[in-house]
């Protein structure tokens, strides 16, 4: 018995096209391949290239020492100044008064001049007014108050009066130090701890003996920080050197030269200065920072750096060709005819070698293969290239791959290098760099 053949009937085959899902399963499928890419390719994270030192420098609290010449009262009575404070005088200028009576009229009547010098002193107070430092508003005080003295009253006086011996500065805070020397240094100075410093004013009581006022007669002066063996290592390099010191309290900076000296057994930094001690002529202790790390480029990660081979030709074996730097490459055809091709090539750096006669260019090794030979321009001569040479780099991707940047390490610690700036196919200011150059090579693309 014959089987009958089953005929597919097309018509009752019945197809529902959705557009919609159609779209769907696109999308569905292009997220399933991203999510796959994303989550098998490499976690490329890349460092944007600054400038700046290797490592902030340290800062130390400083003691100051002048020349300063302290004068005391010869008799008793009640002291009046002739001078503001902090003023620069001449030898041989009055500076006080010490009168045995307190009851003199010293008031004078003011004139506009007066008034202006005291709305000009107000004003610089106002200026530079600190809440922690108390000691501007009673030097204001002072300074208001000699506007007010009638001097030529005041010199009618009984009384014994001082003069300058000596052209300098005149300040009456005192606190024991203008008599200090190096013997005196001791390894908790930095600490401030007690200090105290006091200040003589118009018509202050004295006895015989009393110290009325301090010259400070020169420009010279030196601080003094204790430190340790670390401090003493990172500032070894510019021990007898000149080096800026800048001033916390207002962010100035003065150049002085640095030395050590030992007391005990403890070791401090001393650096003379010759400008800039006026400003501070009312303190003793200050905070400074020691511009220790004067080598200065670009700042970039230890591990961006990575190195890479490059073949070494003859520097007369470079030509040109429509403004572009190549070398004449020779190529043997199957039908033993030598041809002769131009190929660009970029000189990342060129030596001079010891004896050699001329210097040697550094060129990409993709662009060659060992064995091949090179003919210099205008010549038969010809160069096999094989010889090879090492640079330090790292992997530039401004442009979103892997591209190699020759650099010059200057001076490094264990997480970052300061390298030359405007090198030869160097490195920028703000370029972006691969932090770690291992994991890329040449030409990798970077998302």
């Amino acid at each position: 018995m014959k089987k009958k053949k089953r005929r597919f009937n097309f018509k009752k085959l019945n197809i529902h096209l959705n557009i919609g899902t159609a779209i769907f399963g696109i999308i569905f499928i292009y997220l399933i391949i991203t999510l796959i890419l994303f989550a098998t390719k490499k976690n490329i994270e890349t460092y944007q290239v600054i400038a700046g030192p290797l490592s902030g420098n340290e800062t130390y609290t400083a003691l100051i020492v002048r020349d300063e010449e302290v004068v005391t009262s010869s008799s008793s009575g009640y002291v009046n100044y002739f001078i503001n404070e902090s003023s620069k005088i001449s030898k041989n200028d009055v500076v006080c008064c010490v009168s045995e009576s307190k009851d003199v009229n010293l008031n004078k009547t003011l004139d506009n001049s007066d008034y202006s010098e005291m709305r000009n002193l107000s004003a610089k107070a106002s200026n530079s007014y600190d809440n922690v430092n108390y000691d501007d508003i009673y030097s204001l005080q002072y300074s208001l108050s000699n506007v007010m003295w009638d001097s030529e009253a005041l010199m009618a006086s009984a009384g014994n009066f001082y003069n300058a011996s000596t052209d300098g500065i005149v300040s009456c805070y005192l606190d024991g130090y203008e008599y200090f020397t190096e013997n005196d240094l001791t390894s908790d100075m930095g600490q401030n701890k007690g200090y105290n410093s006091e200040r003589l004013n118009n018509q202050d009581k004295v006895e015989v003996g009393t110290e009325l006022y301090k010259i400070v007669k020169s420009e010279t002066w030196t601080i003094y920080f204790p430190i340790t063996d670390a401090q003493t290592l990172s500032l070894a390099s510019i021990q007898n050197l000149d080096v800026k010191v800048k001033f916390l309290t207002d962010n100035n900076t003065e150049t002085g030269k640095l030395s050590f000296l030992t007391n005990g057994e403890q070791r401090f930094g001393k650096i003379t200065l010759t400008s800039g001690m006026y400003r501070y002529i009312d303190e003793r202790f200050i905070d400074v920072e020691i511009v220790s790390n004067i080598q200065t480029g670009l700042k970039i990660p230890v591990s961006s750096v990575v190195t890479k081979d490059f073949y070494t030709v003859p520097s007369s074996y470079l030509t040109q060709q429509e403004g572009e730097d190549g070398l004449l490459k020779e190529t043997r055809g199957k039908d033993g005819t030598n041809t002769t091709s131009f190929v660009p090539v970029t000189v990342y750096e060129s030596v001079m070698p010891e004896g050699a006669a001329e210097e040697l260019y550094y060129i990409d090794k993709s662009l060659f293969d060992e064995g091949d030979i090179i003919i210099k321009p205008d010549s038969n001569t010809r160069y096999t290239i094989r010889d090879t040479a090492t640079l330090e780099g790292v992997y530039c991707v401004n442009k979103g791959y892997a591209v190699f940047r020759k650099i010059e390490i200057l001076d490094k610690n264990n997480e970052f290098c300061i390298v030359k700036e405007r090198t030869s196919y160097g490195l920028s200011l703000y370029d972006y760099i691969v932090k770690d150059g291992t994991s890329v090579d040449e030409n990798d693309i970077v998302a």
